[in-house]
């Protein structure tokens, strides 16, 4: 049986990591399906919400959700899913903060 991954890139920094993220699933020779959907600001210019009821269905649909959330909003939209998806669906997620005067962000989980 596949497995279904929902990605979700987000905003900033979150695509490029979530790019590399998608490069190490696919060299795993698991099966599995992947699709993307808009969160954040890339969502709300797009659906007027940041967290759209129809990325939030692809979400609880899933059975796990690979979700990189730079800065503030990231990281409420992050809690967000959490809690809508608690006990239902895995949820891989990653927190990208950067710190002021740094070029490159620091990662943490």
């Amino acid at each position: 049986m596949s497995r279904k991954i929902l990605v979700l890139p987000g905003d900033g920094i979150g695509p490029e990591i979530v790019n590399e993220a998608v490069k190490v699933l696919k060299a795993l020779d698991l099966t599995f399906e992947m699709e993307e959907a808009k969160v954040g600001g890339a969502a709300y210019d797009a659906h007027g919400h940041p967290l759209p009821e129809a990325t939030l269905n692809l979400a609880k649909a899933a059975d796990a959700v690979l979700f990189v959330a730079p800065a503030d909003q990231g990281r409420r939209l992050l809690l967000r899913l959490v809690r809508l998806l608690a006990g239902s669906t895995y949820a891989v997620a990653v927190s990208a903060a950067r710190e002021p005067g740094l070029a490159t962000g620091r990662l943490g989980l």
